[in-house]
């Protein structure tokens, strides 16, 4: 089984992946990670040579790629993979994550999401050079177009606000056993 961490940029996909897949003894993978070492790119890198729509289609491939390398028939976990926030807004991603995953949706507010983005938005490539009233507006419009297919492909939503990280894994874990 393959558990996939969804969500928008700053909920914590990558540090509550690695932190779940030590606990389960399995293995980690981070879609951005992933890209950035097959391509040699950095993402913000992509995003300037490509644009957002390319990258979404580089960023589908690997996935597939991925997907196609994680032998996912065993009943227990045998990879936690963390997506990239936007890695839903292509329809072939979601195809992708809906026929081969159990998803996890790590929800945050806005506020907590807006607090930890006006914070370290500089290795954000859609949030580069934004005031932090314009990273407001933007978590604000974004959240509005991606949680619908957060939500789709989610077999379980965690609302992440004021808990820890341990928290969090054990209830995804105490989930993940009764799947």
């Amino acid at each position: 089984m393959i558990a996939v961490l969804c969500g928008f940029m700053g909920a914590g996909k990558s540090t509550i992946g690695k932190y779940l897949a030590y606990m389960s003894g399995c293995s980690y993978a981070d879609l951005d990670k992933e890209i950035e070492k097959t391509s040699e790119h950095s993402i913000n890198e992509l995003f300037e040579l490509y644009g957002e729509k390319k990258f979404r289609q580089i960023e589908y491939h690997a996935l597939k790629n991925l997907f196609d390398s994680i032998n996912s028939e065993s009943s227990s976990i045998d990879c936690v993979l963390s997506l990239g926030g936007g890695t839903l807004t292509n329809p072939l991603s979601v195809k992708l994550i809906k026929s081969n995953t159990y998803c996890i949706y790590l929800k945050c507010s806005n506020i907590v999401l807006e607090k930890r983005l006006i914070k370290n938005n500089s290795k954000r490539p859609l949030l580069a050079n934004k005031n932090p009233n314009e990273i407001k507006d933007f978590v604000k419009i974004n959240i509005e177009k991606r949680e619908p297919a957060y939500i789709s492909c989610a077999k379980q939503i965690i609302d992440c606000d004021n808990k820890s990280i341990a928290d969090i894994c054990f209830e995804i874990m105490n989930a993940l056993i009764m799947a």
